[in-house]
């Protein structure tokens, strides 16, 4: 998970391992809360039901990302 938040643009935020536990079950993915107070859901009612400022996944998108190209890079060679 990690949290953007008022960082500057192109700021790398900080990685936090094993905040969430997931699990797709019958085609959805489930959760776990974060454990983080900097990543729990606060204000108005209103507030809690807009998109989150921070992304749970992000760190297991970018190795994804990582992969992906290497592996395109490799079966593509300039």
């Amino acid at each position: 998970a990690t949290n953007a938040t008022g960082l500057e643009w192109g700021a790398r935020p900080a990685l936090m391992a094993r905040e969430v536990a997931a699990q797709c079950r019958d085609g959805v993915l489930r959760y776990t809360e974060p454990k983080l107070e900097s990543l729990r859901l606060t204000g108005s009612w209103a507030d809690r039901r807009k998109s989150r400022p921070y992304n749970l996944f992000y760190g297991d998108i970018e190795a994804d990302v990582q992969a992906r190209l290497a592996a395109w890079s490799a079966s593509h060679p300039t």
